[in-house]
């Protein structure tokens, strides 16, 4: 009884699959921590909700192709940033719709505007931030910072 009290109150390490706001319905979730394809595509597996997701950033040389193995019932969209837009485009426009953002805020914004009750909206970027942000955490806060003004 213990542990389950134990594992209800277990709160993630910051920008680690962080939820950590709902609002219409629509659940946000701070995954910023993962730089890399693997982490993303098992961050984006452990939702059971449809997902609308923000990627990019700085790839590190990465093979963004491990994220083809993403189905349409998991994502319903993707939002694009950073110096990777492009080859992300590339190689995930033909499964899912892909929209570009110019920043982190934008892409926020608008996942915002498509986003439905049910919805998760998440940022598990696959990348390095360095290329917009100083760091991981960094990326984190901005990104609760637009939802927050955004979706409050």
């Amino acid at each position: 009884d213990s542990a389950w009290t134990s594992l209800r109150s277990f709160k993630p390490l910051p920008h680690r699959l962080e939820i950590f706001h709902r609002w219409r319905g629509i659940t946000f979730v701070d995954d910023s921590k993962s730089t890399t394809p693997s982490s993303t595509l098992e961050a984006v597996f452990s939702f059971h909700d449809p997902v609308r997701l923000i990627l990019g950033g700085r790839g590190k040389g990465a093979d963004f192709h491990v994220l083809r193995a993403m189905k349409k019932r998991d994502v319903l969209e993707i939002f694009v940033i950073g110096e990777t837009r492009e080859i992300l485009i590339d190689t995930l426009g033909d499964i899912f719709p892909v929209t570009s953002a110019d920043s982190l805020q934008e892409a926020t914004a608008l996942a915002i505007r498509h986003a439905k009750s049910g919805d998760v909206i998440l940022l598990s970027p696959a990348c390095a931030s360095f290329d917009m942000f100083e760091s991981f955490k960094a990326r984190g806060e901005a990104f609760k910072s637009a939802v927050q003004q955004i979706a409050a």
